[in-house]
């Protein structure tokens, strides 16, 4: 979604949830022209809690708030029934089945799992180089709370690029083993599930000089790796930011000097 302008809030589907549904209605009296751009501060690229706490319940609000929005574009269609928000044949095919075999599908998604739903926490590295590929400046962090690996990438994403902000690298290549949000900022047009996450990184990537993002195995970048994993692995949940690299991995890093990235 973006600016609102072109749905209503009452008569359609725009809540999110198990499925898209209807916003419920929490007075008896409501406006049914009224639009969900309406429910937004333009001004200061925020929902009006105000307008919000008067039409809709806590649950509503809550999801509400929680919506990806770009309030400073319009309003955009995406295929929900594939990764990228882009219609393909293949997702077409997988929906048709999915229609024909609904009660099907349905019975076999009640039956009791044996998963368990674990919280979601991640550790983040990040190392910066010179043009000759040593390592001047390294960083660790832990994420926790976090819903899925799309979001733990994305925060990491943004997290690594106002760190290069901070510490005054405006001239940065980003090399990352994920190439979701690499194709995301290169061919964003076949990306619009991700139209706010875009928005998002082009907007801190704006406060750069030049920047480039691209893909790199984990094999040529295995030190960068390896201190993000201590978190997970070690229990090292203290974030710091240190010159060079550390001690105990001088072999992986003197390895990795002749390329130079972040």
């Amino acid at each position: 979604m973006g600016d609102g302008r072109s749905i209503f809030v009452w008569t359609e589907r725009w809540i999110d949830g198990a499925e898209k549904r209807n916003p419920l209605m929490k007075n008896i009296l409501v406006d049914l022209e009224l639009r969900v751009s309406d429910l937004i501060d333009h001004q200061n690229k925020c929902w009006n809690m105000e307008k919000l706490e008067e039409l809709f319940y806590d649950e509503d609000i809550r999801r509400i708030l929680e919506m990806r929005t770009t309030f400073n574009q319009k309003d955009y269609w995406v295929w929900l029934h594939n990764r990228n928000g882009s219609y393909s044949a293949k997702s077409g095919y997988w929906f048709i089945n999915f229609f024909m075999r609904g009660q099907e599908i349905q019975e076999e998604e009640a039956r009791p799992s044996l998963n368990v739903i674990k919280e979601v926490c991640c550790g983040a590295a990040w190392a910066v180089r010179n043009d000759a590929g040593k390592v001047i400046l390294h960083s660790r962090r832990a994420f926790s709370s976090i819903p899925s690996k799309e979001e733990a990438i994305l925060q990491v994403l943004v997290w690594t690029i106002e760190c290069m902000n901070d510490h005054h690298f405006d001239r940065v290549i980003f090399a990352m083993e994920d190439d979701t949000f690499t194709k995301v900022i290169l061919r964003s047009k076949e990306w619009p599930n991700f139209r706010c996450q875009q928005v998002l990184l082009m907007d801190k990537f704006s406060k750069l000089r030049w920047w480039r993002l691209i893909k790199e195995d984990r094999k040529t970048n295995r030190g960068a790796f390896l201190i993000a994993q201590s978190v997970i692995k070690f229990g090292y949940l203290q974030s710091y930011v240190a010159a060079g690299f550390p001690r105990w991995m001088d072999a992986f890093f003197e390895n990795e000097e002749v390329l130079p990235s972040v």
